[in-house]
């Protein structure tokens, strides 16, 4: 009877901390999410010249938007930044089916390997 107990004590310990797990996937900061994930821009196959951004995501299980803004640098500093959002963000880093489009990139006078690219803000999917 005793093994019972100590067995069913443990499954809840084990239950409970896959609980909490769970939990704090959904309550990681947006703000920690910036920091984590990792963008680049870049040009794809069958994309002609356009610029693409690409990009690494820590390992949650939430669907995930982005901004990010990407600018080129200059010798002066660095270019006007053009803004866009990925929305369900996966972090392939490829570009066959999580790769977006930045819009305007012509404007940046850079080829999209030169181009910097850094996420403005995390909101998780509504």
């Amino acid at each position: 009877m005793k093994r019972k107990s100590l067995s069913f004590a443990l499954l809840a310990l084990l239950g409970a901390s896959v609980t909490s797990s769970a939990q704090s996937w959904m309550n990681k900061p947006p703000a920690t999410l910036m920091t984590e994930i990792r963008l680049s821009a870049t040009t794809c196959p069958g994309g002609g010249n356009k610029a693409f951004v690409i990009g690494h995501r820590p390992d949650i299980k939430e669907c995930i938007d982005i901004d990010y803004d990407a600018n080129c640098p200059t010798r002066y500093g660095s270019s006007y930044p053009i803004s866009g959002t990925i929305k369900n963000f996966v972090g392939g880093a490829s570009c066959y089916g999580d790769s977006h489009e930045i819009k305007n990139a012509s404007k940046l006078d850079c080829e999209p390997e030169k181009m910097r690219v850094w996420v403005t803000a995390v909101r998780y999917c509504e």
